[in-house]
């Protein structure tokens, strides 16, 4: 925050985690760090991998790149607020705003791990995936798609003829399907 704030032609002078604008200096709290938006976003992330990607690969890669993501939305909320304090109302930077862009930049760093996700996608689609660890479908003899086989048939029980228990075997209908 401390760098990008003089590119929008706001004067810096930072002291360890109080950042002096000539408005008034602007502390940042433990409280403000983003260290429990860090970790709400990181659960989220797992939970949103766990859910929506086969991969483990990209879902390990969704988790650490939460990291970043949630420290790039934590110094943009900070450039935010010295934003408001420099160009608007240093007293409304403390209240309903400063509350306001915590929710909003927690908004934008989910949308930024969706963004990631979808641009993951598009360079590492999961055909590719698939054809890497169980090798390509095999191909038709007429030309038309290969078929994807179900990976299991429902099974009915049937006597078994020693014990006269119940067992369950594949029906000769039940073949085909298999």
């Amino acid at each position: 925050a401390s760098t990008i704030l003089p590119w929008l032609g706001v004067p810096v002078l930072r002291e360890g985690n109080v950042i002096v604008l000539p408005a008034m200096p602007l502390e940042v709290a433990e409280a403000c760090s983003g260290i429990r938006s860090l970790m709400s976003l990181t659960t989220l992330a797992v939970i949103y991998g766990y859910f929506m990607e086969r991969s483990n690969a990209v879902r390990v890669l969704l988790a650490l790149a939460s990291l970043p993501v949630a420290v790039a939305a934590t110094g943009l909320r900070v450039v935010g607020t010295g934003l408001l304090v420099q160009y608007w109302d240093p007293d409304k930077a403390q209240g309903f705003f400063h509350e306001f862009q915590g929710w909003l930049m927690f908004v934008a760093s989910l949308t930024m791990l969706y963004l990631l996700h979808r641009i993951i996608c598009i360079f590492w689609p999961e055909r590719q995936q698939t054809e890497r660890k169980y090798g390509s479908p095999p191909e038709r003899k007429d030309g038309s798609p290969p078929q994807i086989a179900p990976v299991y048939a429902p099974l009915k029980p049937k006597p078994h003829s020693r014990s006269g228990g119940a067992m369950a075997i594949p029906e000769p209908d039940d073949a085909e399907q298999i």
